[in-house]
């Protein structure tokens, strides 16, 4: 009998204990309860300001804000009151006095929910990428299904507002996971629309396996095959497994036959039962090879021609039969070239080309492009930041093809594209095409045409780069011995490149005449960007470097055991093509440092009298601020003149324009108290000041580190 009351007082106690809980007790409740708004929110605040870290007062706070009727209702302040409430809740060791008041982080978290649905609701009503940006941002406390709901409305108002019929827009948005069934199907149709109008592998099957409607699954089936003929495949039994279908019997009888009679090495029969596709073609070139490699190119013409009923449509055989019926160029003078002769081009490099002016970079890499199968080497271009950095590559969807394209050279115009692929109306395996630059953008080339058959075989033709001096250009191609050869082609007038280049070469040496393997960097002086670097040989420390005419390029070496040694070539007046020798002196970091070696900046540009700096001087004034600033060096800057003109005007200006060097390291970061500057003058000659090009050499500003 005692125990049974005694467990009936402990269930009283505990029932009480749970009820007092449940009632919410906090400060100013009865004054919000009343709706004497004004009131609570004087006395909330004027507390809080008291006691920041009071969770009962921050609870208040929350609900004050959170209350509708209140003329200041407010939702973030009321989730940020409820958040902080929240964090104390959870760093109170003792949260008996809490529980006994009804602040349980149950009921915390119960405000908490109440007050993002609030904020959901107004982010919806204003329905904009903004209010759902802002909300996912600021409520992180918010449940799961609350931030789904924002999330994907914000992706819906993106992509309705910024809508962009590509593929590229679309599939930014197809792998996530919508509540929005709307949407769903918005991403269906858009991609299916996009994918009639340019179908590509991706696309198609993105369309196949997300739709249910068999007339449009039948349709994918198509596009995807007529892609998989596009890529020359022989054996389609992947691809029926993959894309099933009873509508097409006859499609796959085709195919069937198509495998058996590639297998039995009947080209001719091959060429018969599979044309227009790709593999048709490339049975064709194996049956004219022999008269190609003979160059019986009217024979190849004739051949040919008898099979273009079962071509039509097919692009690649129409290109093949006007490069056979074009006449024999006899103007074209190929020569081939001794295995020891020097070539110099424009560019060293097999797959990258740059412009003149170093703002486009267009490479080849090996990458699966959208349009095939399998990966393989595709064009790339990317644009030079502000910064001298390189931009995104971006793919040249127009010129890619399901095979290889590979060794692009840009003409010093800018506007015509020299390339190799084996995906075009090729005569044999890869062969040399050239484009040209439609309109003033990079996305839009003229389709590319076979450079002939002079030039390509049926062997592998590679490596098109004209001379540095615009007057031959050279190729190579390996034969069926797998021997490279190199050719010259002297151009005719037309052909020629427009644009004179300048060949800089030379070595480049320390203060020891040894030499230096380093990168040779060069900029434009007026934009103050990289445009090129070519890399010294370490064994003689020589370098070659072709650059277009019309511009002041500064050059400087960089590497971190030396000093930036700099100067300036001045192309702008340059005509024609020409040849200079260039031999660089470098100075190593250390003998700056602890040697105290004088260095003239040499890129720093003033008007004739004048000390003030001019925008080319920048490039070279950011290096050595960079120098001073990352090993906290102590600097004299010294200025020089000839001796033409007055003395004292000559030491004022020495000294004004290393002042002005003073200030521009100063504006760049650099501690005025380890910089001092002195004027010369006249007074430290280092040429004679009775030539032109003496008197300029002492017209300079010296870099001095100092103890």
């Amino acid at each position: 009998m005692k125990l049974r009351i005694i467990f009936c007082l402990i269930c009283l106690i505990l029932t009480n204990g749970f009820i007092t809980a449940q009632n919410v007790v906090f400060p100013y409740k009865n004054q919000i309860t009343n709706k004497n708004f004004e009131e609570a929110e004087t006395g909330i605040l004027k507390d809080l300001k008291a006691s920041p870290n009071d969770c009962a007062l921050n609870f208040a706070a929350g609900s004050l804000f959170a209350d509708k009727e209140f003329s200041k209702f407010n939702c973030q302040k009321a989730y940020g009151y409820f958040k902080t409430a929240r964090k104390i809740y959870d760093r109170t060791k003792d949260k008996s006095k809490l529980l006994k008041a009804g602040l349980s982080a149950t009921n915390i978290n119960k405000k908490i929910l109440t007050v993002t649905q609030y904020a959901l609701d107004e982010a919806v009503k204003t329905n904009s990428a903004e209010a759902y940006e802002n909300y996912l941002a600021v409520y992180d406390l918010a449940p799961i299904n609350q931030r789904k709901i924002a999330e994907n409305k914000s992706i819906v108002y993106t992509f309705k507002k910024n809508y962009s019929p590509k593929w590229e827009y679309i599939q930014k948005y197809i792998n996530q996971t919508y509540d929005n069934q709307e949407f769903v199907e918005i991403l269906k149709d858009s991609a299916y629309s996009v994918a009639k109008r340019n179908p590509n592998a991706e696309i198609v099957k993105y369309c196949y396996m997300t739709s249910r409607d068999q007339v449009r699954r039948d349709s994918c089936v198509k596009m995807m095959h007529k892609i998989y003929e596009k890529c020359g495949v022989y054996n389609f039994d992947d691809f029926w497994r993959t894309y099933t279908s009873s509508s097409f019997k006859d499609l796959k009888e085709k195919d069937e036959i198509i495998k058996e009679t590639y297998k039995s090495g009947n080209k001719l029969r091959l060429v018969i039962e599979a044309a227009p596709q790709r593999i048709a073609y490339d049975a064709l070139l194996d049956l004219i090879a022999v008269r190609l490699k003979n160059k019986d190119y009217e024979g190849a013409l004739y051949k040919v021609s008898s099979f273009e009923p079962y071509f039509k449509g097919n692009k690649d055989f129409a290109d093949l039969l006007k490069t056979l019926q074009q006449p024999e160029n006899k103007d074209i003078n190929i020569s081939k070239l001794d295995k020891n002769a020097k070539i110099v081009a424009m560019e060293n490099t097999t797959d990258t080309t740059v412009s003149p002016d170093g703002s486009v970079m267009i490479f080849a890499e090996k990458k699966q492009s959208l349009n095939e199968l399998s990966a393989s080497k595709n064009l790339f271009i990317c644009f030079r930041l502000s910064d001298g950095s390189w931009g995104k590559p971006q793919e040249i969807l127009c010129l890619n093809t399901p095979f290889s394209e590979v060794s692009p050279y840009l003409h010093p115009d800018m506007k015509t594209l020299y390339f190799c692929s084996d995906g075009y109306g090729n005569l044999g395996k890869k062969d040399i095409f050239v484009t040209k630059r439609l309109g003033e953008g990079w996305d839009k080339w003229s389709r590319p045409k076979n450079l002939g058959k002079e030039i390509n075989s049926a062997f592998d033709e590679n490596y098109f780069k004209f001379s540095f001096n615009g007057v031959n250009a050279y190729f190579s191609n390996i034969n069926d011995n797998l021997a490279k050869n190199n050719y010259q082609i002297k151009l005719k007038n037309e052909d020629k490149a427009e644009i004179a280049v300048t060949l800089v070469s030379g070595f480049v040496t320390d203060s020891k005449n040894r030499p230096v393997g380093a990168v040779i960097e060069w900029e434009d002086l007026e934009n103050h960007q990289i445009i090129g670097q070519c890399q010294t040989s370490p064994k003689d420390g020589s370098y070659t470097m072709c650059l277009p005419a019309g511009k002041n390029y500064g050059y400087f070496v960089n590497d971190k055991a030396l000093f930036p040694t700099s100067d300036n070539l001045d192309l702008k007046n340059q005509a024609r093509s020409s040849e200079i020798k260039l031999d660089i002196k470098v100075v190593r970091i250390e003998e700056v440092i602890l040697i105290g070696k004088s260095i003239i900046l040499k890129n720093l540009f003033f008007n004739t009298g004048a000390s003030e700096l001019l925008p080319q001087s920048v490039s070279e004034l950011g290096r050595i601020s960079k120098i001073i600033q990352d090993r906290s060096l102590k600097v004299e800057i010294s200025g020089h003149t000839d001796n033409v003109g007055n003395d004292a005007d000559n030491q004022r200006l020495s000294l004004e324009r290393a002042e002005a060097v003073k200030k521009f390291l100063i504006d760049l970061g650099c501690d005025s108290k380890k910089l001092t500057t002195i004027g010369y003058g006249k007074n430290k000659p280092i040429a004679s000041n009775n030539t032109a090009e003496g008197r300029q050499q002492n017209r300079r500003v010296e870099f001095r580190v100092v103890r």
